[in-house]
């Protein structure tokens, strides 16, 4: 009956179910890693107003703070990519506006479908790379941390200063 009427097939669907959940998995982890820049951007401003010596010191806490964070984080993601108890709250909210997504995709036609899967895998697409660009800043601004260590306090001053712009400048 599905074929006569031209309905989406059960592949289909289930196609669609697994990258809006992937979607929504890489969404997470860009919500987390953005969180983390911020916090550093934030960090940074804070301090702009600082004398050199107390601010060399502040720089240097707050990236070593933000390399232990960016790892927290990942590890949470990596034990509960679905964002744990703190994703409770909306709840409600995602499994009405998920009741009426499943209602209009089973109504879809296989090409309205294959429209949907070609935007889906669009957006996944923009949001892996956008998760990337997040998380080679941050990781770089750990190893780049590590290798300012070998520095002279004056030079390791401005290296440290130029890796927080850096880390912070990226949008992807």
């Amino acid at each position: 009956m599905l074929k006569a009427l031209g309905l989406a097939s059960t592949e289909q669907r289930e196609k669609y179910k697994e990258l809006k959940s992937a979607s929504n998995r890489c969404q997470g982890d860009i919500n987390a890693l953005k969180t983390v820049t911020e916090e550093l951007r934030t960090a940074y401003e804070t301090h702009k107003s600082d004398c050199a010596l107390g601010r060399y010191e502040a720089l240097k806490k707050m990236v070593k703070e933000t390399g232990c964070r960016y790892e927290t984080v990942m590890e949470k993601r990596r034990k509960d990519p679905n964002g744990g108890s703190n994703r409770r709250s909306g709840e409600r909210q995602e499994i009405k506006a998920f009741a009426v997504r499943a209602s209009i995709i089973a109504r879809m036609s296989r090409s309205e479908m294959a429209v949907e899967l070609e935007r889906m895998n669009q957006r996944l697409d923009q949001l892996r790379r956008q998760s990337g660009a997040y998380r080679d800043a941050l990781e770089k601004l750990n190893s780049d941390y590590q290798c300012s260590k070998k520095q002279l306090p004056p030079l390791r001053y401005y290296v440290l200063k130029d890796m927080v712009k850096v880390a912070t400048r990226t949008e992807p």
